[in-house]
This record gives structure tokens, C-alpha cells and sequence, in this order.
């Protein structure tokens, strides 16, 4: 799948429903803001913060289909970029029974 600088792959909250591995490119891992003190109150902006940013070779996505749950964060690509897409059922005949034992560490 090619993918253009600034385009959301996944979204946060989204249900799981690919495994992504990044061919060329680099791409942006964001989470929704955590707490912050902000005059002796902690206060939500619900402001995207980047988390991470990783290069061709890496993965993403795995979690959610692990764990049967929400996508934990929102990824875009920070350049154009390509990646190999796995669906949920692609992703479980390719890891068999490794998939129990992720679920135990992901966990």
C-alpha cells in the first residue's frame, strides 16, 4: 500500500483490522495527551503527542489484533511511504500458534 506524507494509517480507538510492516518510509506513532499539571490542575487537551517514529523494517498494528482490541494509538506517515498489509486473517495463518503465546506477553 503506498501511503502519502501526512496520510493517518490507523487511528486510535479504531477496531484492529491490519498488521503493517513499513517497506520505505518513515511513519509517526501518536497518542491522545496524557495528564498534565497546568497551574496545580491536571488537565486533558486531547492534543495528538508523538510517541515514536520508526523507519523501514519496522511494524505496527499487532497489538490491537493481539488483543482483540482498540488501536492503542494513531500512526501517519511522516514522509511518503509504502507498507505490506497483513488482515486479521492473514496475520493469525501467518503466526499460528504464536499467536496464544503473544497474547500472553502482550498482555
Amino acid at each position: 500500500r503506498i501511503i502519502k506524507q501526512g496520510d493517518l494509517i490507523i487511528k486510535e480507538g479504531d477496531e484492529a483490522d491490519a498488521f503493517y510492516i513499513i517497506e520505505k518510509g518513515t511513519c509517526v506513532v501518536k497518542v491522545k495527551d496524557a495528564e498534565f499539571m497546568s497551574g496545580g490542575s491536571s488537565e486533558h487537551t486531547n492534543e495528538e503527542v508523538e510517541v515514536d517514529q520508526l523507519q523501514a523494517g519496522k511494524f505496527f498494528g499487532e497489538l490491537a489484533l493481539i488483543n482483540n482490541k482498540p488501536r492503542a494509538a494513531s500512526v501517519y506517515a511522516l514522509t511518503d511511504a509504502s507498507c505490506a498489509v497483513l488482515d486479521v486473517g492473514a496475520f493469525e495463518r501467518l503466526l499460528g500458534p504464536c499467536v496464544e503465546i503473544m497474547k500472553t506477553k502482550c498482555l
